[in-house]
């Protein structure tokens, strides 16, 4: 395997792929743009080099670069990452992952109807506003692809009782997925659950008969406690940024250990959510409740995107004042 992308296994049929920036470059197109605005007038120029220099998916001379506008940039990059796991255009879906939905493959015409998808110019099909995608690889669709750093990604393999191998992934995120066990705001109102329950349950209707003992989770990526550091200066910032968080017991004080609730806050202190934690505690709970056995989560190897420069990471790229970037990972079947 190509070392540009960590590849793992996600089921007897199926893979997770994620891209090193370093290898096949930068996937978002305004990151691009993101380098000149930083730079300032006076550096643009030297911006929009080091920013094609990033993207760059392969060696090209000065003016092959100028055959390509700055916003064609990340596109080529995703267009290489599909070629070189064998994938061709027209079998990959690229899932912008900006809202709460749940997509399907068999409904991509609805979703073109009402706007939200459609094809990109290099062949691949794309949608906007879904935070978990589901597809049925026996219809022609064999990769679900999305540009993530840090957030939480995991990824789905399960089959039919009539044979077909469907493949998804959930982007697990602060806001979008896990808002404390208490304040769950998917599903019914009468009984809320987790993004991951509301996201496997509506997959597994979808499809019909499923064979639940063929289900393979594997989370690929999410970032650490020590990672995501948080600073509050009142109890309504607290809750309007992780609600019950700290209720659930996954938010730390680490700079005053013996705060409790109805202390000040202080707005220098340092706090760690752990939103691994929390997002663990959310797939183990729908698990149990599905039927599934814990072997049926695999969480080896996971990547600290915050910690290895290979890949992209928001966090990083804050704290050390840099442009943002994304990787292209990648849920694909082999068969």
């Amino acid at each position: 395997m190509n070392e540009k992308i960590v590849v793992k296994p996600v089921g007897e049929s199926s893979r997770s792929a994620i891209t090193k920036l370093n290898g096949i470059g930068n996937v978002v197109v305004r990151c691009c743009t993101e380098f000149s605005r930083v730079a300032g007038e006076k550096e643009r120029d030297a911006a929009t080099r080091y920013c094609r220099e990033q993207c760059s998916l392969r060696p090209l001379s000065p003016d092959d670069y100028q055959q390509y506008a700055e916003i064609s940039c990340p596109e080529k990059n995703t267009l290489v990452a599909y070629k070189e796991l064998d994938i061709k255009p027209e079998e990959a879906i690229t899932i912008a992952v900006t809202g709460n939905e749940v997509g399907f493959d068999d409904e991509f015409d609805d979703y073109v109807v009402e706007g939200v998808a459609g094809v990109n110019p290099e062949g691949w099909k794309e949608a906007k506003g879904f935070n978990a995608f589901f597809a049925d690889s026996s219809k022609g669709v064999r990769a679900l692809g999305r540009r993530l750093a840090d957030c939480g990604d995991l990824n789905i393999e399960f089959k039919t009782t009539d044979g077909r191998t469907i493949i998804g992934f959930m982007h697990l995120t602060r806001p979008g997925q896990t808002v404390g066990q208490t304040r769950y705001k998917f599903g019914p109102e009468d009984r809320p659950v987790s993004f991951f329950e509301h996201a496997l349950g509506e997959a597994l209707s979808h499809y019909g008969e499923t064979d639940v003992s063929s289900v393979g989770l594997r989370l690929r990526t999410a970032i650490e406690a020590q990672d995501f550091v948080k600073h509050f200066d009142s109890k309504e910032a607290m809750e309007g940024h992780v609600p019950g968080w700290y209720e659930d017991g996954f938010l730390e004080n680490v700079s005053n250990p013996r705060w409790s609730e109805g202390d000040p806050h202080d707005e220098s202190d340092m706090w760690h959510a752990d939103f691994k934690g929390i997002v663990t505690r959310d797939i183990v709970e729908g698990m149990n409740k599905f039927g599934l056995k814990q072997e049926q989560l695999d969480m080896t190897d996971m990547l600290d995107t915050m910690h290895d420069p290979s890949h992209s990471s928001h966090e990083r790229a804050m704290r050390n004042s840099k442009p943002d970037t994304r990787d292209l990972y990648i849920t694909y079947t082999t068969d």
